[in-house]
């Protein structure tokens, strides 16, 4: 069954100060544009603070070019509202939209990591507690797709971890699903794997040393496959 992926990735730090996400892992639309929701479930006002990197991928290694005033000129994308206050137990929107249109490279993903960073705000007269208030953040991953997807891909059964090499110029999305009528648990497992990524991920114990029934598919599921890895083995696509 076709399904949507999500993956939670790049948890900042931890802490009691309860900013919510939606996603880890947001596409862009046709027009390069998406939409973050936080939500604020604690008893105080946060004011939130948004910063963009772009993510670079070369020989299987990450990293990052932080937007900031020096290169403006170079930026993609950008937030509705780069810092914000969230009041109390209250939702608000925050989008993200390309600012290159078809000026930008189409025939890869394009990559971008969004830190949503929280801390206490009080208003004018409000006291403030002595307490320290320990907060958390969020830095999602949004992506804007290639325009056609090239798949490219090496899966591997090494019967404790499965590793999955990208080769597409676009990040895939794969389903391990060993779950049956008697095994409910530790059983479904969803991955997110850029392009131009080799990974290891650790199976659950009830996927362990099992040939393994995995669905892949792109961002849109215009490419989609269901296949089964034995252990030891590998396949490509």
């Amino acid at each position: 069954m076709k399904v949507k992926y999500l993956l939670g990735l790049l948890l900042l730090s931890t802490g009691a100060q309860a900013l919510q996400i939606d996603t880890m892992v947001k596409v862009a639309d046709k027009g390069g544009s998406g939409v973050f929701t936080l939500v604020n479930d604690t008893d105080k006002a946060s004011f939130i603070k948004t910063s963009i990197s772009k993510v670079n991928i070369k020989e299987n290694t990450i990293s990052y070019t932080p937007y900031v005033k020096d290169n403006l000129k170079e930026w993609e994308i950008a937030t509705t509202q780069p810092k914000l206050i969230l009041d109390a137990f209250r939702t608000k929107n925050i989008g993200v939209r390309s600012l290159c249109s078809e000026s930008c490279d189409n025939s890869e993903d394009q990559v971008y990591r969004i830190k949503f960073i929280p801390s206490v705000y009080y208003r004018e007269g409000e006291k403030q507690e002595s307490a320290v208030n320990f907060n958390y953040g969020y830095a999602p991953i949004f992506i804007i797709p290639a325009k056609k997807s090239n798949i490219k891909y090496t899966i591997e059964n090494k019967g404790t971890v499965i590793r999955v090499k990208n080769e597409s110029n676009t990040f895939l999305q794969l389903h391990i699903n060993q779950c049956t009528a008697d095994i409910t648990t530790d059983c479904s497992q969803r991955l997110t794997v850029l392009a131009g990524r080799d990974r290891e991920f650790k199976l659950l114990d009830n996927s362990k040393n099992q040939i393994l029934n995995i669905s892949i598919g792109n961002h849109d599921l215009k490419y989609y496959k269901e296949k089964v890895v034995n252990i030891g083995k590998s396949i490509t696509g």
